[in-house]
């Protein structure tokens, strides 16, 4: 299986694959873990300080089209470039701080700032563990 596995993804030791099913995989592998940490922390982070759904909201159109462009932006580059990981994971982190800068800014809410951050850091942490993982694996 892990033969398979390693044709799949194409680790040449640096963590990532050289075909795009390969960046698929890992992609999936690397969002599905990053959601399931961050889904953990943030319910507790909730019941811990008392945060009520509702504040993680869009503040205004700017935080709306912000997120948006973000995304188009890293997702357009990793088109062109063909470094997919690198650039979904620029977006990720590129949007955690953009939320993170917008609850302070407007909010002045300090512990979804905080949370926020911690979901940053989570996902630099899962990320590049998971790869290491892989790259051990196979």
């Amino acid at each position: 299986m892990f033969n398979e596995l390693r044709y799949v993804m194409c680790i040449d030791g640096k963590g990532g694959g050289s075909t795009i099913l390969g960046f698929l995989l890992e992609f999936i592998l690397v969002i599905v873990s990053f959601e399931i940490i961050t889904t953990i922390l943030e319910n507790f982070m909730k019941k811990k300080y008392n945060i009520k759904d509702q504040d993680f909201e869009l503040i205004n159109k700017f935080h709306k089209y912000g997120n948006i462009v973000i995304f188009v932006l890293g997702f357009g580059l990793s088109i062109i470039t063909g470094n997919f990981i690198l650039f979904v994971t620029g977006i990720i982190i590129a949007t955690g701080f953009f939320n993170a800068f917008m609850f302070w800014k407007y909010k002045k809410e300090n512990r979804l700032w905080l949370l926020e951050l911690l979901n940053i850091l989570t996902f630099i942490v899962c990320f590049f563990s998971f790869n290491l993982y892989i790259v051990i694996l196979l």
